[in-house]
């Protein structure tokens, strides 16, 4: 599998565990992407409002100070169109919808697999 080439995109990993956060800074780095990478929901928000070239937000659901779901409102009442993939290992139906409902774009199941990853980010960047 090949890696698309975002080296014009900037993505922000909102990740708690240092695992996680690592595969997926791997999987971003393959393709040139510049990542911004935090640990916690507020830093999430205000890295977003920081840096005005931020893409696409990829948000663990689990985080230490607030839910995603509160982050992500947050985050979107200022940059609606700003694209949010959640991922969790916990892919029930209700934190499915409550995603949804809290405005999210997206709900992938941890393991992420790299193929699904990259097909979800060149959909919403298609939309711009």
């Amino acid at each position: 599998m090949s890696s698309p080439n975002y080296s014009s995109r900037t993505f922000l990993i909102v990740e708690d565990d240092p695992v996680s956060a690592m595969y997926l800074k791997d999987l971003l780095d393959k393709t040139g992407a510049k990542v911004i990478q935090v640990g916690t929901a507020s830093d999430a928000i205000y890295a977003t409002h920081e840096n005005k070239d931020i893409d696409l937000i990829l948000m663990d659901i689990q985080l230490p100070d607030m839910s995603s779901w509160q982050a992500t409102r947050i985050i979107k009442k200022v940059k609606k169109d700003l694209p949010v993939i959640i991922q969790s290992a916990y892919a029930f139906d209700s934190y499915i919808t409550k995603s949804k409902e809290a405005g999210c774009d997206c709900f992938l199941a941890k393991p992420i697999d790299p193929e699904l990853l990259y097909a979800n980010i060149n959909g919403f960047l298609s939309k711009e």
